[in-house]
């Protein structure tokens, strides 16, 4: 299943915007045939809530392939010993060594994996 389709912000917005575009002819059809304030007070709330509505909208469904996966943070302990040896031995770099066990372990911090990089495992 495609995961725009289970975006609620996407969808929330969509509905709330063609609620809005559906309900603006309506408050101008009585604003032409007998306006009262409280007419007025919707096609105030109308031309304020219909462009940010659009531009919710806009916004959501642009991003709407984006995943919204928060990582866990992952403590410097946790990490294999393999895992460092084989990022360090992939490598001629220590930048790029880094960036390698960053990408295997998503939630380590960049601190964290320079030292977990530059003090070498034992037997290496």
């Amino acid at each position: 299943m495609l995961c725009w389709l289970k975006n609620e912000r996407v969808w929330g917005s969509t509905l709330i915007l063609a609620w809005l575009v559906l309900g603006v002819p309506s408050t101008v059809d009585r604003m032409t045939s007998g306006p009262s304030a409280w007419d007025w007070a919707w096609l105030g709330v109308f031309a304020f809530a219909l462009p940010a509505s659009v531009v919710s909208t806009v916004r959501a469904w642009r991003n709407r392939s984006e995943s919204r996966i928060e990582t866990v943070r992952v403590a410097p302990e946790d990490v294999p010993t393999e895992d460092v040896r084989a990022a360090i031995g992939s490598t001629f770099e220590r930048i790029s060594a880094i960036k390698l066990l960053r990408e295997m372990h998503p939630g380590l911090g960049l601190r964290d994996a320079k030292e977990l990089i530059e003090r070498r495992p034992p037997e290496l």
